[in-house]
């Protein structure tokens, strides 16, 4: 089974990676197919670079990512599919502050009706007691 995986690269205790496509049975340092990505974890926040169309690819062909890598690829907006979800993260962005806008909006308007039913009452009240003078 072809994995998408870290290899790791750099000095000790200055580790850097590769975000390499590999046979599941090879080694962790030993060859892959092709080189899609690097990682680097110092800095804040940590550097991820991808080259987008050949996860996708890989992915569309079977390629299995390794659980860290799953991780990076959440972080860089990638879905399961290998597809970006940057571009939909924009829109459900624009839609949420839509909803929050309505929704006042929405809490208003039934806010409103609660205090005329509450004025309602008051002047019924009003209306009850000439009667009740005239009556007497």
């Amino acid at each position: 089974m072809v994995r998408i995986r870290l290899k790791r690269v750099g000095t000790k205790g200055k580790a850097a990676y590769k975000i390499v496509v590999a046979d599941q049975r090879t080694a962790q340092s030993g060859k892959y197919l092709e080189e899609v990505g690097t990682y680097s974890p110092h800095g804040n926040p940590a550097k991820v670079n991808l080259i987008e169309e050949r996860i996708s690819d890989w992915i569309s062909k079977g390629a299995q990512p390794s659980e860290s890598v799953t991780k990076l690829f959440h972080i860089a907006g990638f879905d399961n599919n290998g597809t970006l979800k940057k571009l939909n993260l924009t829109k459900s962005k624009k839609k949420k502050k839509e909803l929050e806008s309505s929704a006042p909006a929405a809490e208003e308007v039934q806010d409103a009706p609660e205090e005329e039913a509450k004025e309602e009452p008051a002047a019924e009240e009003v209306q009850d007691a000439p009667e009740e003078e005239a009556k007497e």
